[in-house]
């Protein structure tokens, strides 16, 4: 519920706020109050709540600052993430603390739990970025469910999202693309103009995910779900070991995706028609001239006034996913 009730900057929207250079403050929820400040002459980001309870302690981290403003019942808490070159990361820092806040939680403690959940920002230890933590994720929901109805072999050999491959799933007769967003519309970033580009005499379907995130004694994150994969695989482990690597996943590094999911809403598959909202090399050459010294072509598709498809076997069972997340 918390987050329904505000998260309404995507990260277009926040690059516009660091991108205006003025400081800008911004409500976002009432009960308690919690205003976010983006501040893009400095490069940060900061929440302000009422003083309230005990002070955080943030002193081990280099780029949290903590300041109480004021005095009297009028005082504020302040948290301020030093955001530079990662905008939409220290937001979501924030971000967790009013979750925190909204489920009950003192400020002290919504603090603490949410920096701890984002250990590789604060302490500038590299790791996969939020989009390949998501995409991973996604991918790695409906990997489990082919584990156990496929069996790993198959499975594995299904999936090619890791080795860079078109899409990110093939099977006999078709071929599919895994997207998982965060955002409350099925908004997914497309990034390739072959993402979205059938294979001649093959069917593609684009399959959905909406994800939140979710309290400690809820969800899985993404370093669970990693080890729960692994634990059901015997023969294909060093493969799914050596994907993962390519991806930039190192297993010293696994408390760094401690941050713990839920689906936001049941996946849902689309078949990839005619019709469908996609960019793809046979439309753009059709319409750019040199279209071969164009690069780095990405957009967002927005498929939540699309009707959804009934997909093929072994794809439903993304239906059985909703039940287990």
């Amino acid at each position: 519920m918390s987050n329904l009730q505000h998260r309404f900057f995507d990260p277009d929207s926040l690059e516009r706020l660091f991108a205006e250079r003025e400081i800008s403050r911004h409500r976002v929820i009432d009960t308690p109050r919690c205003e976010i400040t983006i501040d893009p002459i400095h490069e940060e980001i900061a929440l302000t709540v009422p003083a309230e309870g005990s002070e955080p302690d943030v002193s081990k981290f280099s780029r949290i600052s903590f300041a109480v403003l004021g005095d009297g019942p009028d005082s504020e808490f302040e948290i301020r993430v030093d955001a530079t070159d990662a905008h939409f990361e220290a937001y979501n820092i924030l971000t967790a603390i009013i979750d925190g806040l909204f489920a009950g939680s003192s400020f002290a403690r919504a603090t603490t739990e949410s920096l701890g959940s984002y250990k590789a920002l604060l302490r500038g230890k590299s790791g996969l970025s939020t989009e390949q933590q998501l995409g991973l994720y996604g991918e790695l929901l409906l990997l489990r469910q082919l584990i156990a109805y496929l069996g790993e072999a198959n499975a594995i050999e299904a999936w090619l999202g890791p080795a860079s491959e078109q899409h990110d799933f093939v099977f006999g007769a078709f071929d599919a693309e895994c997207k998982t967003t965060i955002s409350e519309k099925r908004i997914h970033t497309i990034g390739s103009a072959s993402q979205l580009e059938k294979i001649p005499g093959r069917d593609l379907w684009l399959i959905s995910v909406q994800v939140t995130r979710a309290g400690l004694d809820s969800g899985e994150s993404l370093n669970e779900l990693v080890t729960d994969v692994a634990a059901s695989l015997d023969m294909e482990a060093d493969k799914f070991w050596g994907y993962l690597r390519g991806l930039g996943w190192r297993r010293e590094d696994g408390d760094l995706y401690s941050q713990r999911f839920i689906l936001r809403s049941p996946i849902q598959t689309y078949l990839v028609t005619e019709d469908f909202p996609a960019i793809t090399t046979a439309a753009l050459k059709s319409v750019i001239p040199h279209f071969e010294t164009v690069s780095d072509v990405s957009y967002r598709v927005d498929v939540s006034s699309r009707e959804p498809a009934t997909p093929p076997d072994p794809l439903h069972i993304t239906k059985s996913i909703d039940q287990q997340v």
